[in-house]
């Protein structure tokens, strides 16, 4: 015991009254002490920084790299690197999937839809059904419901095959014709189409195959027509109240009661569109019921008093 090695301790405060700043200090063998002094504060936040990188286990991600010959992030999923062939495969692969993934979902949510779509058609047909003949009031009311939100079975080319413009024509006199009733027995096409093909929602019709079946109508003996006036103005027409003879008639009339009318004034007194009052304007001229005159303000006509006489 007498030639035994006495143990040294080396305490805290001896080792920082050796150095004033951070470096490692003499210590027992397999020990590495590292001195830091602290004097113009932020002790603490190292400590909390300190704490946690040992929470984070910095040194597990390292050598999960070194085993796998491959960059690791922090989160301990492979990281790709920074370019190359791999890198341009991996963002390509990753790009696929993704969109993969996008269409398959929304192509989930159409079907989803398309189902629930085809279900409110069924029972709306059922009621339909349910309904036809029927004699009270109420019963018919709620069947034109069903026809004014077009949930009735439309016609298609698939059901309809090589009578499908006929067919057609008769299912847009059944569901416009009370419209051009009310809109004073003419409606732009365009109007026309666009209230017809919202009613059929998911089954649209082309604007050719609209136009074509409109052109049946005469053929068809249907109470509409197609009219083309020569500005190529499309319009629906009433077959009872489309006669030059009795547009002729209230033009007339509206001037007696009204004076003078502009374009715009006649599409208010009729409720019609301006393109269509204006064309009600120039029929009347060339049949010399008025003349016009042409003004800064517009266009306004009066009473032919020297039309010839008939």
């Amino acid at each position: 015991m007498c030639g035994a090695e006495l143990m040294v301790t080396t305490t805290a405060e001896a080792i920082a009254a050796e150095a004033p700043g951070a470096e490692t200090a003499d210590a027992p063998k397999g020990i590495t002490v590292v001195k830091l002094s602290f004097r113009a504060g932020g002790a603490s936040g190292f400590h909390a920084s300190l704490k946690d990188a040992l929470a984070g286990q910095a040194w597990v991600a390292s050598s999960l790299a070194e085993l796998t010959d491959e960059p690791v992030a922090s989160d301990g999923r492979r990281a790709t690197s920074g370019g190359g062939i791999s890198t341009i495969l991996s963002t390509a692969h990753e790009s696929e999937r993704a969109r993969d993934e996008t269409l398959q979902s929304a192509f989930a949510d159409l079907d989803a839809l398309t189902a629930k779509a085809k279900e409110i058609v069924g029972m709306a047909e059922h009621l339909a059904t349910q309904l036809h003949g029927g004699k009270h009031a109420p019963e018919h009311a709620f069947r034109q419901y069903l026809l004014d939100l077009g949930i009735d079975s439309p016609v298609t080319r698939d059901t309809a095959g090589a009578v499908f413009h006929s067919e057609l024509a008769r299912e847009l006199c059944d569901y416009l014709e009370h419209y051009v009733a009310q809109c004073g027995g003419s409606v732009a096409l365009v109007d026309a189409y666009c209230l017809y093909n919202r009613a059929r929602e998911f089954s649209p019709v082309f604007p050719s195959d609209f136009a074509q079946a409109c052109r049946k109508f005469a053929d068809l003996d249907l109470p509409l027509r197609l009219r083309e006036y020569p500005s190529g103005l499309l319009v629906l027409e009433d077959a009872a109240s489309a006669d030059d003879a009795l547009v002729l008639a209230r033009v007339d009339s509206y001037i007696a009661s009204f004076g003078p009318l502009t374009a715009s004034d006649l599409a208010a007194i009729e409720d019609c569109p301006l393109a269509l009052a204006e064309e009600r304007l120039w029929l009347a001229e060339r049949h010399a019921r008025v003349c016009r005159d042409e003004a800064v303000e517009g266009v306004r006509f009066y009473e032919n008093r020297f039309r010839p006489v008939q």
